[in-house]
């Protein structure tokens, strides 16, 4: 049996919060001011576990996921299962997803991704695992220049625009 982990932005430490690391003062630095009212050691929103800022190619609602990536999923050797994610990004810019599949041994597979459906940016693809051990996967985001010029290509060449360079 072959246990796949999705790497999430959950810490490794488990569900619980991060340290909070306060600063410290020195004189040669220099000192770090006290506002009224705040506790140094409180944690920010963002500092909390799997409470991330978006970055600029959003990849969310991973699956397969068992406790938002907590715990293995299993499958069965040469099992193939479906992996979706929803990737997006502002503007108008094409997107494509790849799923990075890593072995027991370390080496990183990269899959491809599809478009499943068009306007709703939900990605798939199947992968398996072939062999027993422990694997992990993530989905990576990315902005494709390519789909974008082939895009735009496309609509001027239709509506009869002049596309000589």
């Amino acid at each position: 049996m072959a246990f796949t982990r999705h790497k999430g932005r959950r810490s490794a430490r488990g569900p619980g919060p991060r340290p909070v690391q306060t600063p410290r003062r020195t004189g040669s630095v220099g000192h770090v001011s006290q506002t009224p009212g705040k506790d140094p050691t409180r944690q920010s929103v963002l500092d909390l576990v799997g409470q991330h800022p978006i970055g600029r190619i959003p990849v969310q609602d991973v699956r397969p996921a068992v406790d938002g990536g907590l715990r293995p999923t299993k499958s069965v050797v040469n099992e193939l299962f479906a992996i979706t994610a929803t990737v997006f990004r502002e503007g108008h810019d094409k997107v494509n997803a790849t799923v990075v599949l890593t072995d027991p041994d370390g080496t990183e597979h990269h899959v491809r991704m599809h478009l499943l459906n068009p306007g709703l940016d939900h990605w798939g693809t199947t992968v398996f695992a072939d062999r027993e051990g422990f694997w992990s996967y993530r989905v990576e985001g990315w902005s494709d220049p390519y789909a974008t010029w082939h895009h735009d290509a496309t609509i001027k060449v239709e509506a009869g625009v002049d596309v000589e360079l």
